[in-house]
């Protein structure tokens, strides 16, 4: 079976390496980054490969540079890549800056580990689509 390639961005250090653990779990190759700029420096290098992600699950407020800038990038250089948005701010403006951008799939922390799989399944799918 294909390991699904994962780019997990999060700089709460125990949220990473517990998302990181679970996503392995679950089959996922997972590339953990705690900032947003080494998160671009790591799409621009797999990009430039001429590989991609399968799915980039990111936080918006980030050290560096925000999850949104992530996502501008991620667009630029692997359109199909899935996107999941994990935030403590899902505050309406957010919600609406990330439609605008085609990113539906967002979830609030605290989350468990059975709605992140729930939510990974959908976006997975819903890019099969």
């Amino acid at each position: 079976m294909k390991k699904i390639r994962t780019l997990l961005v999060d700089d709460e250090q125990t949220l990473l390496h517990s998302l990181h653990f679970t996503l392995r779990r679950y089959g996922h190759e997972v590339t953990p980054v705690s900032e947003g700029i080494t998160a671009k420096q790591v799409l621009e290098t797999v990009h430039a490969h001429g590989t991609s992600f399968d799915l980039l699950i990111t936080d918006i407020q980030l050290p560096g540079m925000d999850g949104i800038e992530i996502i501008d990038a991620c667009k630029r250089l692997h359109a199909r890549t899935s996107i999941l948005v994990i935030t403590a701010y899902g505050t309406a403006d957010i919600i609406k800056k990330l439609a605008i951008k085609g990113v539906r799939n967002v979830l609030i922390k605290p989350f468990t580990t059975d709605e992140l799989i729930k939510q990974v399944k959908q976006v997975l799918y819903d890019q099969k689509q």
